[in-house]
Parts: C-alpha cells; structure tokens; sequence
C-alpha cells in the first residue's frame, strides 16, 4: 500500500471515530446516523407510543388510568386511555431529562423511569426556588381569604342552571353564559333552553351534598365551588345536557387560619406553581421529542369500572 493510501485510510477512521465521540463538525466525510430504534409496533397492543426510540408500554399508560371529568365549553369526555398515555409519556420524557442532566437517583429508590422522574421534579423544584418557605404568611392569609371555599365543607350550593335535551345547543350558549353574570343568566334561563322540559330545569336550584342529590349535578358544583365559577355543557342523570353557574358557596363554619392551615394553603399555592412549571418544561420537552402513538394501541387498554 502507498504511503498517500496509508495516510487516507488512517484520517478516514480517525474522522469516523471522531464522529463517534461527536468530536468533529458534520460533512460528507462525518455523517450521523440515528440510533436503531428500540421501539417497535405490535399488533397486540402492548406498546402504546414511542418516545426517542423507548418504548411506552400499555402497562404503564395502565397506572395513569383515571375517570374523565368534563371540559369547559366541550360536551365530550376525553377519553381516559388517551389522557393515560400523554401522562405515561410525560413520565418517560422527565426520567430522560433527569438523566440528560446527570442527576442521582433518591437514596434506596429503584431504577425505574418513576423514580428518575421525581429526580426531575426535584431538581425543577430547587432550580426555580419553588419551596413552601418561599411563601410568606401574609401570601397564604390573602390566599385563603379569597378561597375560602376550597378548605373548608361546603354542605350545600346555591347555582343557576341553564338546561338542554342537546348537547350542540348547550355549546351553543356556552361562549355567551361563560362570560355572563348572576342577572344575565336569569333572562339565559328563559330564553336558551331547547324544549319545555329543560325550561322547566333550568333557573335557581339549591343543590345539597346528599345521597339522593343527582350525582353529576353535585359533582359540577363540588367541583367548581366557587361564587361566580361556570362550568358544562355536562350531562345529568335526567339526561339533560347543563350549564351552571355557581351563585352561592356559603361555609358553615369556617375554619380558622391556624398553623395547621396555613401549611395547608401554601402546600396549595406550591403544588399549583410546580405544577405550571413542570407543564412548561413538558412543554418544551415535547418540542424537541421524537414521539409517535400508536392510535391503533390505544383501544387494548382495559377501562376500569368507574362508579
């Protein structure tokens, strides 16, 4: 062999190895190849999305599984399975980041994507100073002052209905019911409604924490609580599809802000900015993620039987 063909040869292994180690500029002598994927697409089901080439299983979308609550304005429940898999993929993008960035495992905690996971969340947490010291006494007291309604019993609700036999026509009159207020609503509740019959539904009803109470109707309110709160379209058991408005929250006995509480109110504000710093970084996650679903895995995963 030529010396000229020995030196050629030796700069093209060091130029491949260089691309190994990513040491060297990309060219037409240094050209990436993708990782082989591990990922694959079985017909049974049991992979349900990939995330950068790793495997999401329909066992661990599984663990995510929870009943569907409606969403303002939509008169469609999302489906639960779909819901599962974004969640099981935002535990697969954060045990991927947390690895990124070197992190240790929490002491005695299995190798697993879970606790990688919660390394992330921890890192986040002390990156962004997002500690309950952080939150003063005063934050906490203003806090509870204007939601008073989610720490304390509330036994009964006083709300206005606007009522529908359909649920295209209950979207219909969200966009203007959602901005409306407590007199607004009244003159909603007699001219919206689409028969005789959710007229009749429709107005001010005082709902009650109560066995007997109609069970979607009680959840709504429970769940918006709040005076002024708008939620729907939802159906009830009457199947009638509701609007509601809640117009009265009133506390029977209020608790008092003791120390107990106060820990409770700022565990409250803490967990709602970890959890609007830990949507932005999945956000931003997922931009620069590889990640395919499979549409077609989704139907095998087994809903359980929600009461």
């Amino acid at each position: 062999m030529h010396r000229t063909d020995r030196r050629a040869r030796a700069s093209r292994l060091l130029a491949s190895a260089l691309c190994c180690l990513g040491l060297a500029s990309l060219g037409d002598g240094c050209k990436r190849a993708d990782a082989p994927p591990t990922c694959r697409h079985p017909t049974d089901g049991s992979i349900v999305a990939c995330v950068d080439g790793v495997a999401v299983t329909r066992s661990s979308a599984t663990e995510f599984l929870e009943a569907p609550w409606w969403i303002p304005g939509s008169p469609t429940l999302p489906d639960p399975r779909r819901v599962a898999v974004d969640r099981a993929i935002r535990l697969q993008l954060f045990a991927a980041e947390a690895k990124r960035r070197g992190l240790a495992l929490p002491a005695g905690a299995p190798d697993v994507a879970a606790s990688w996971s919660q390394s992330l969340v921890a890192d986040e947490a002390r990156a962004r100073g997002l500690t309950r010291e952080t939150i003063s006494d005063d934050e906490a007291k203003r806090h509870y002052e204007v939601n008073a309604e989610s720490f304390n019993q509330i036994d009964e609700l006083g709300a206005q209905l606007l009522a529908f036999t359909d649920a295209a026509a209950a979207t219909q009159a969200w966009p203007e019911a959602s901005k409306a207020d407590a007199a607004r609503w009244k003159v909603l509740a007699t001219t919206l409604p689409d028969s005789d019959a959710a007229k009749s539904k429709s107005g001010e009803r005082r709902i009650v924490a109560a066995s007997d109470e109609d069970r979607q109707l009680l959840k709504m309110a429970l769940t918006l609580r709040k005076a002024g709160a708008v939620g729907g379209p939802f159906q009830a058991g009457d199947g009638l599809w509701y609007l509601m408005r809640i117009d009265r929250s009133p506390i029977e006995h209020p608790r008092a802000l003791d120390e107990v509480l106060r820990v409770t109110v700022k565990n409250a504000l803490l967990d709602g900015r970890k959890r609007r710093a830990l949507d932005g970084l999945e956000a931003s996650l997922r931009g620069k993620a590889r990640i395919e679903i499979y549409e077609d895995a989704l139907p095998t995963i087994v809903l359980p039987a929600w009461k």
